[in-house]
């Protein structure tokens, strides 16, 4: 996500809860939420200020935006589904897991997977982030010892 994705969603988060910008703040919110999607934290913030009369914390909207995870199984169904739609009918972006809706983006929309014949293979790779193992891999010593820091 951009910064300045990142700024709109966090002003929306201080106008709500009528506190002042605090850019070290942002920043500290940025190193740890500005992995995600944009519109995947602002879906959590807006859910956080629709339940709670207090500003989140950044464990908060990990927490919601993690809670939406989805499998392989229904990302693959809800594929089929948009597939499934006849030509000429749309769908709403929104009916489906945000995951789901880039890939389909990814592959060239829905269009694009309806091209592939059955001999053709279409390889999805859904990648980690290592933010669970930050002290174990981006420690600068085991970075060092590992020859990715000069």
């Amino acid at each position: 996500m951009s910064k300045k994705e990142f700024a709109e969603v966090m002003n929306y988060l201080y106008t709500a809860y009528s506190k002042q910008q605090n850019k070290l703040q942002m920043g500290v919110y940025y190193d740890l939420l500005g992995i995600y999607d944009h519109n995947s934290l602002a879906s959590a913030s807006k859910e956080w200020i629709e339940n709670s009369e207090f500003f989140p914390k950044i464990a908060d909207l990990i927490k919601i935006i993690q809670n939406k995870e989805i499998s392989f199984d229904q990302v693959m169904d809800e594929l089929h589904l948009v597939i499934s739609i006849p030509t000429g009918a749309s769908f709403n972006s929104s009916d489906i897991h945000e995951v789901s809706y880039q890939i389909l983006n990814a592959l060239g929309g829905k269009f694009g997977i309806k091209t592939l014949s059955e001999k053709e293979s279409c390889l999805i790779l859904l990648p980690d982030s290592i933010r669970n193992y930050l002290s174990g891999f981006a420690d600068d010593n085991w970075m060092n010892e590992n020859g990715y820091l000069d």
